[in-house]
């Protein structure tokens, strides 16, 4: 049955600012087109909407459209209302200065962990993580970290979701509920190898009791054993968050 309250117009606007994310390089119209799924007029009008009010601009150089800073009109909101982010920026500028790799804090938006601020590291070979930045929930320890924070009901739904769209791709999803069970059984989130070659995660879900997230370090698994990530690496993570109250369960 069709929903009369939704606007299908202002859906495809959206999904027009969020293909952005995906290729933070430019996008033409073109390649919205195949991001979107949608007809190339449609987006040709999207555009010129966009450009108009100000969220977009065309740069002759790289033949492109890139989002302007407009854009952060909408999302500084979410930063500056975000208890929680507040909450655990301490702890992610004490990790990272502890243990000289970069840290993160994440939150579930779709089917992605998405970024919403990150201390580099100072070590050489430290992963560069930037605010903003999306990795999967299905194969990143910063998505799974956010499955294991979800309540049952909450994870079923997500779950359901995320086997739809590794058998849509093609993608093995014996090997996601395998690494999501494994997540579950224990207090830290460690992956290897599973999002990216050569680069690993841990991963500890927190909450200040209204509000769920993670916090992550990734680590170039070339030089970071896993028994490092499973020891020292891991207890400073669990000690700082514990120390800071940020294990509270959810109301």
């Amino acid at each position: 049955m069709e929903d009369r309250q939704f606007v299908t117009a202002l859906q495809r606007g959206l999904s027009v600012l969020r293909a952005f994310s995906r290729k933070p390089g430019g996008l033409s119209n073109g390649e919205l087109a195949r991001e979107t799924k949608l007809a190339p007029s449609t987006i040709s009008r999207l555009v010129y909407t966009l450009r108009e009010l100000g969220y977009i601009t065309y740069d002759r150089t790289t033949r492109a459209y890139i989002l302007t800073p407009q854009v952060l009109t909408l999302g500084y909101p979410v930063l500056s209302q975000a208890p929680l982010l507040h909450q655990v920026r301490p702890v992610l500028v004490q990790i990272s200065e502890q243990t000289g790799e970069t840290c993160g804090f994440a939150q579930r938006d779709g089917l992605y962990a998405t970024f919403l601020d990150c201390i580099q590291g100072r070590n050489m070979l430290a992963v560069r993580m930037e605010i903003g930045a999306r990795l999967p929930l299905a194969t990143s320890a910063s998505g799974l970290g956010l499955l294991k924070a979800c309540n049952e009901a909450d994870r079923r739904v997500v779950v359901t979701r995320i086997r739809a769209n590794l058998a849509r791709r093609r993608q093995p999803v014996a090997a996601f509920e395998q690494r999501l069970a494994d997540a579950l059984a224990e207090p830290v989130v460690i992956a290897r190898d599973t999002w990216h070659k050569g680069i690993g995660g841990i991963a500890v879900p927190v909450s200040n009791g209204t509000e769920i997230g993670v916090i992550t370090v990734p680590v170039a698994t070339s030089t970071v054993s896993e028994k490092d990530m499973r020891g020292p690496l891991t207890a400073k993570l669990v000690a700082l968050t514990a120390r800071h109250q940020l294990n509270r369960p959810v109301n």
